[in-house]
C-alpha cells in the first residue's frame, strides 16, 4: 500500500476550488462529457414511457454497471486537462480501453454489499408484511402529492417507525464506508495499475487518515449541490411546464450529470493527487547526495 500524505482541513476545500477552475478553463470539453453522459441516463426514461417498465429496467442495470466506467473516462479526461492536453470526447470509454475493467466493475461491490446488508435488515427488523404496507403507502404518498393534497397521519399508523430509523442510520453509516472506499479508488486504479481491493483499501485509508479535510469537503459539496439543483431545478421546471414531466425529467438529468459529474471526477482526481500520487512522487526522489567525501 502507498504512503498516505496527511493534508490541513483546508485542503478539501481546495479540492474543489481546483476542481472548479478545471471545469470553468475546459468547460467545452469536460461538460461535453457530461453531457453525454447524460443523455445515456434518460434512454431508459424515455424507453419506460415508449415501450415499458421492463425494458427501463433491463436498461437502468447496464447504465448502472457502465457508471464506474464512464467515471473512469471523465477522471482521464480531467488528468489530461490538468496536464495540459485536449479534452476529446472519445476518452469517456478510456476506462473500457486499459485493460482493467475487473478492477473498475469491482468498485460496484461497496454499494452492492450496502444494498445487500439493508435488505437482510430490512427483512429482519420489519418483516415482509409490514414491507408492503410501506410500499403501499409510499404509492398513496406519490399519488397525493402528483394531485397536490396533503398526506393523511392514519397513513402511517402501524408502521415500524423504530425499525424503520434503525435501517436509515444503518444505510448512513454504510453509504459513508462504501463512499470512502470509492474515494480515490478509481484514480489509483487507472493511473496506478492497482487492483480493485488494493486500491480500496488506500482510498480508505487516505480518507480515514484525512477525515478532517474529507469532512470540510462534504459539507461544501452539500452547499454546491444546493445551488447547482436550484437552478436545475428552475431550468427544468420551465421546460416541465411547456413540455411535461418528461421533459422535466430529460432536461435535469442533462443539466445534473453535465456539471456534477465532471465536477465530482475532478475532486476525486484532485484528492488523489494530493493524498497518494504526491507522495508516492516524494518516495521516489533520491536522497540528496553527501556535501563532503570521507577519505
Amino acid at each position: 500500500m502507498p504512503n498516505i500524505k496527511k493534508v490541513p482541513a483546508n485542503a478539501g476545500a481546495q479540492w474543489l476550488v481546483d476542481a472548479f477552475a478545471l471545469l470553468r478553463k475546459h468547460a467545452l470539453g469536460l461538460c461535453g462529457l457530461g453531457l453525454s453522459w447524460g443523455v445515456l441516463s434518460v434512454v431508459p426514461v424515455l424507453v419506460g414511457g415508449v415501450v415499458g417498465g421492463s425494458a427501463a429496467l433491463l436498461l437502468q442495470l447496464a447504465l448502472t454497471v457502465l457508471g464506474p466506467f464512464l467515471l473512469g473516462g471523465l477522471i482521464w479526461a480531467v488528468r489530461e486537462a490538468d496536464q495540459g492536453r485536449s479534452v476529446q470526447p472519445s476518452q469517456l470509454w478510456q476506462g473500457l480501453k486499459l485493460g482493467r475493467n475487473g478492477s473498475i466493475l469491482a468498485t460496484l461491490l461497496p454499494q452492492i454489499g450496502v444494498g445487500l446488508v439493508l435488505a437482510v435488515l430490512l427483512l429482519g427488523l420489519v418483516g415482509v408484511d409490514q414491507l408492503k404496507q410501506l410500499v403501499d403507502v409510499a404509492n398513496k404518498l406519490q399519488e397525493v402529492q402528483q394531485n397536490g393534497g396533503q398526506p393523511d397521519p392514519v397513513m402511517f399508523d402501524g408502521l415500524p417507525l423504530g425499525a424503520l430509523f434503525l435501517c436509515l442510520l444503518a444505510t448512513v453509516v454504510l453509504g459513508i464506508v462504501a463512499s470512502l472506499l470509492n474515494f480515490v479508488a478509481l484514480p489509483q486504479i487507472l493511473f496506478s495499475a492497482t487492483p480493485a481491493f488494493a486500491a480500496m483499501a488506500t482510498s480508505l485509508k487516505a480518507s480515514l487518515r484525512n477525515l478532517p479535510a474529507l469532512i470540510v469537503l462534504f459539507l461544501l459539496t452539500l452547499v454546491t449541490m444546493f445551488v447547482v439543483m436550484t437552478l436545475v431545478t428552475l431550468v427544468a421546471g420551465l421546460a416541465g411546464l411547456a413540455l411535461g414531466a418528461v421533459a422535466y425529467e430529460v432536461v435535469s438529468n442533462l443539466l445534473l450529470l453535465s456539471v456534477l459529474m465532471p465536477l465530482f471526477a475532478a475532486v476525486s482526481y484532485f484528492a488523489w493527487k494530493d493524498l497518494v500520487a504526491a507522495s508516492a512522487a516524494a518516495s521516489t526522489v533520491p536522497p540528496p547526495l553527501p556535501d563532503t567525501i570521507e577519505a
